[in-house]
């Protein structure tokens, strides 16, 4: 896989096109040669970059510890602006500085080797650990990961890793949506000290699942609008505001500027059209990351349970429904791993858009929320680090900019180039 690089500078985090280079994995020799290893291969994964902010490159290797034989390991370099990272180890040549860190040994998620270990898991959830499996479900390092423990005695329970300044919020959150009558996941043991929750497992499938296996009972606009309606009458006490999909998008068109620069006049143009000229919705609270991994269906389509409301919180009520919707336009490009979903996922978009238009107030104010999540959705290929993610990304922006247009939706269903078949998850690596 070739190392898809940073091709601009990056003024205020200068290590960026160095690290994103064709030679980043050498910031990882010194590191694991001090503790003793000798680096035999190392290919970049995930990229986590937030122009001028930070940047953190997860890499598999290969390593040889003590002249033993090779093992695979996931290291991970970063950098960032805003305060070291403690527990790491700092590599630096001349003026640039990288801290490099050992999977799951993750310096913002101190619960991570816990949630990853069976005996430390099988304590914190008070049970045997003879027969329990762990499964990572997904992994952002220095934000979150969520690790599955199953038995064949008992139902799933998920273990969600935070960094200890996001606690005490995300348990609030459960407790106040739970009580609200939210079918959200219920916690069954908490383990502040690691800063991990675990949760009960909900029933049903993901809504991604369905439409990638072309079911056709799935939700209608109409249900999904009752499931945010759920939301809005919620009240979580000292939730911080949600950054909108409008506040959002130039923070991802910067990235990609950096990365895909010929991306610029498209980019320009599209935040330009995104640009909302009306009044300001009053906030309500909102998911904040509603999407179709985030739902949970029966057999018959209908919700039966809401994944993940960490970041909910007082937010521009169109901004769910067009972040899902988003989200589903974006599978029909870019697939869900190896499964293509062109045709199936582009149908319901497309007819979810339509109803979305109908039921809001202002169809073109959220065809500008829809457009401006898949500024942020282009960006998947390359922090997943795709071969040929170029192509793609272009596909997502363009589809952007006819959305951004309030181009009729017949129109979109009846493209015929817009899937293209793609290993690459639109979220990226993780969720």
């Amino acid at each position: 896989m070739a190392h898809q690089s940073v091709q601009h500078d990056d003024p205020l985090l200068p290590v960026a096109p160095y690290l994103t280079g064709p030679h980043g994995a050498d910031v990882l020799v010194p590191a694991v040669e001090a503790a003793g290893g000798e680096l035999l291969s190392a290919s970049p994964r995930q990229v986590v970059y937030r122009p001028g902010r930070d940047l953190v490159v997860m890499f598999a290797t290969s390593i040889s510890w003590h002249g033993a034989a090779p093992v695979e390991e996931t290291l991970v370099a970063g950098s960032s602006r805003r305060s070291p990272l403690l527990g790491t180890v700092t590599v630096q040549a001349d003026d640039l500085q990288v801290q490099v860190w050992r999977y799951p040994f993750d310096p913002a998620l101190p619960g991570l080797a816990d949630a990853v270990t069976v005996e430390r898991a099988a304590a914190l959830l008070a049970m045997p650990d003879d027969g329990l499996e762990l499964t990572v479900v997904s992994f952002r390092p220095c934000r979150r990961a969520v690790v599955r423990a199953r038995r064949r005695d008992a139902d799933d329970l998920y273990l969600k890793a935070v960094p200890p300044a996001e606690y005490d919020g995300l348990v609030a959150r459960h407790r106040a949506l739970q009580t609200a009558g939210l079918n959200v996941p219920v916690i069954t043991h908490l383990a502040p000290a690691s800063s991990v929750v675990a949760t009960r497992a909900l029933p049903g499938r993901d809504l991604r699942e369905a439409v990638v296996a072309g079911g056709r009972a799935l939700p209608s606009a109409l249900e999904i609008l009752e499931v945010t309606d759920q939301f809005s009458r919620v009240t979580i006490g000292d939730a911080a505001p949600v950054v909108s999909l409008a506040a959002a998008a130039p923070r991802h068109a910067a990235m990609l500027r950096l990365v895909l620069p010929d991306s610029a006049p498209l980019l320009d143009h599209l935040l330009g059209a995104i640009v909302d000229d009306g009044p300001a919705l009053p906030l309500q609270t909102i998911h904040g990351d509603l999407h179709d991994a985030q739902l949970r269906i029966d057999g018959q389509g209908r919700i039966v349970g809401v994944l993940d409301i960490d970041g909910a919180g007082p937010g521009d009520p169109l901004d769910d429904p067009a972040r899902l919707t988003a989200h589903l336009f974006a599978l029909s490009v870019l697939g869900s791993g190896n499964a293509p979903a062109g045709g199936d996922a582009r149908r319901y978009a497309a007819r979810l858009r339509a109803d979305f238009c109908e039921l809001v107030t202002d169809g073109a104010a959220f065809d500008r929320r829809v457009a401006a999540a898949l500024i942020g959705l282009a960006t998947g290929p390359y922090r997943s680090q795709t071969e040929g993610w170029q192509r793609p990304t272009h596909e997502v922006l363009r589809l952007a900019e006819r959305i951004a247009a309030h181009a009729p939706t017949g129109d979109l269903q009846d493209e015929k180039d817009l899937s293209i078949a793609s290993s690459a998850s639109h979220a990226g690596l993780v969720q």
